[in-house]
């Protein structure tokens, strides 16, 4: 089970806004999008052992896991940096994440660590 995502590469440079690979072939394939819910805490002014406030802030994660068997469709290590379009069809605006971070296991299945991308 999964929903159909598209894997766009991408080069990035410096000082210079994220382009295609073209030594890179878009690839689209099926794998697990999932939103987790995150929390964290910013502490307020501290003076001395008083704590002056603190602030909650709730997000959420986003993972897309790719099956081993899907994964080896990629004739190319995805990296931090490339482009995740969501193709569904029960998501009519198709959102794209940004990679951040790539996580491999040993039985070949790749964990995508995302952020959303706007104007992209």
């Amino acid at each position: 089970m999964g929903e159909a995502v598209e894997v766009l590469p991408r080069i990035n440079l410096a000082k210079r806004p994220a382009s295609g690979d073209p030594d890179r072939a878009p690839v689209e394939l099926t794998a697990r999008f999932t939103l987790e819910p995150e929390t964290g805490e910013l502490e307020g002014q501290r003076r001395g052992t008083d704590l002056g406030g603190l602030t909650r802030l709730a997000g959420q994660i986003a993972l897309l896991t790719i099956a081993a068997a899907a994964a080896a469709r990629l004739t190319y290590d995805v990296v931090a940096g490339d482009l995740v379009a969501l193709r569904s069809a029960v998501r009519a605006s198709h959102p794209r994440y940004g990679v951040l971070h790539v996580a491999k296991s040993d039985l070949g299945i790749l964990v995508l660590h995302l952020t959303r991308e706007t104007g992209a």
